[in-house]
């Protein structure tokens, strides 16, 4: 065991040694595995970035995980040799039959990432608590001194999942592992890492555009689950390190309602004209999250022109909330936060936690920043526009999906526009059917 901690710390060394060495040729995966471990995390909020005892907090979480708090896994007959990797057990049923509508497999295993230090054997409690003890104070003083402070204590908490993942992977005799929310920064070199040893690593890395948090990827196989991932991946070739790419769909497919699968969408009665459907920057930029960017000034300035839209041409427009804004602890500030807005008598909004998804046939038109949910209604088949939200590599130069991005200047006109089309004619029009599955000419 000793043994197999010390080749994982190894790969992770050496990832970081070529990346810092500019040292591309000798092993590409590693290099840009190396990479990714210095980008931003979604684990901590942003201020982790300039706490100077971060090492210490890290550290003695892994100590409480460890000890403190009890193992919380899926109780499965693992047979076959199929494990699912996830953030959470939140979604473990709907994980499971997603990756059985795909691939055929019935997995047996699902090991949350957020619970892997809840694993607990004497042998590698041993050795990480060795490790803890051999690095604190190196890790202390490099974090101290580092701009980012979080970059190398976050690393030690990475080393150790991917032994305890590496760990279980084996006493479970895991042959192959389908891999999710692989945006996080160490989900390339543990790949790596994993096959090497052999496991056959498929990646899902939902509908949001590739070039957001996935420009990197470490897999054996990529399981697409927008079709403009697929222009991405042509894109992105020299940095996309796979073996075989897979034609899947949503990650949460299995929860649509039936009505969004049936294709003649022209004959839709929609309830409101338009659906802006929230990112909650406003909400985000409170709460420190990571990288949020400019995103919050066109969020707000979407609001404005919606809300201005909505009495000069007399159009009800419904506000969907980010699942973020409907949390019980922000929920006051939330509607704190829409008071304004909603004295517009067009404007309309619900604060239930309903899946936006079930209510795709209720507006004719859905906007938004950058939702992942936009992704979602035009592989359905809905009507769909982006405000403003424009980054190197996205869209794609020359790609269709650049047709429905629109801005300040043409903002009524193109909405406008939208509005008299049929669902089959915006598509025609913008170029978008190549996107869609469930909707026909």
């Amino acid at each position: 065991m000793i043994l197999r901690f010390a080749k994982i710390l190894t790969i992770f060394l050496r990832s970081i040694f070529f990346y810092k060495s500019n040292n591309k040729r000798k092993s590409p995966k590693l290099y840009f595995s190396g990479s990714c471990l210095y980008k931003d995390s979604f684990r901590y909020p942003l201020k982790s970035k300039n706490d100077f005892l971060i090492s210490l907090r890290i550290y003695k979480s892994i100590i409480f995980s460890m000890f403190f708090k009890s193992i919380i896994y899926e109780n499965h007959n693992f047979k076959n040799g199929i494990a699912i990797f996830d953030r959470s057990l939140n979604s473990a049923e709907l994980r499971s039959n997603y990756i059985f509508k795909y691939s055929g497999y019935k997995s047996d295993l699902i090991i949350p990432k957020e619970n892997l230090l809840n694993y607990y054997s004497f042998s590698s409690s041993v050795i990480i608590c060795l490790f803890l003890f051999f690095s604190i104070l190196p890790v202390f003083l490099l974090s101290f001194f580092s701009k980012n402070k979080l970059t190398y204590p976050l690393l030690i908490l990475e080393i150790i999942e991917c032994f305890v993942l590496n760990e279980i992977l084996i006493k479970h005799k895991i042959k192959e592992l389908f891999y999710f929310n692989i945006y996080e920064r160490d989900s390339n070199i543990v790949a790596c890492i994993l096959m090497d040893r052999g496991v056959y690593v498929n990646k899902i890395p939902s509908e949001v555009p590739i070039c957001f948090w996935n420009k990197i990827i470490v897999s054996n196989s990529l399981c697409i689950c927008f079709p403009y991932q697929l222009d991405e991946y042509n894109l992105f070739k020299e940095t996309i390190f796979v073996d075989q790419i897979n034609n899947w769909g949503p990650e949460k497919i299995l929860e649509a309602p039936d009505y969004v699968f049936k294709t003649n969408k022209n004959d839709n009665d929609p309830q409101y004209k338009i659906g802006y459907y929230s990112s909650g920057y406003w909400l985000r930029s409170i709460k420190g999250n990571v990288s949020l960017g400019d995103y919050l000034s066109i969020e707000n300035e979407l609001m404005n022109l919606l809300n201005e839209y909505s009495k000069s041409y007399n159009i009800e427009i419904f506000i969907y909330l980010h699942p973020i804004e409907l949390k019980k602890s922000n929920l006051s500030l939330t509607k704190n936060y829409y008071s304004k807005i909603i004295r517009n008598k067009n404007i309309k909004i619900s604060f239930d936690n309903t899946p936006s998804i079930f209510s795709f046939n209720q507006i004719d038109l859905g906007i938004s920043i950058k939702s992942t949910l936009m992704f979602e209604r035009i592989f359905y088949g809905y009507k769909t526009l982006f405000y403003c939200f424009k980054k190197h590599d996205f869209p794609i130069k020359n790609s269709s999906l650049n047709n429905i991005f629109i801005n300040k200047k043409c903002f009524n006109e193109t909405i406008s526009k939208s509005l008299t089309l049929k669902t089959t004619e915006f598509f025609n029009h913008f170029d978008l059917m190549k996107y869609s599955k469930y909707l026909e000419e």
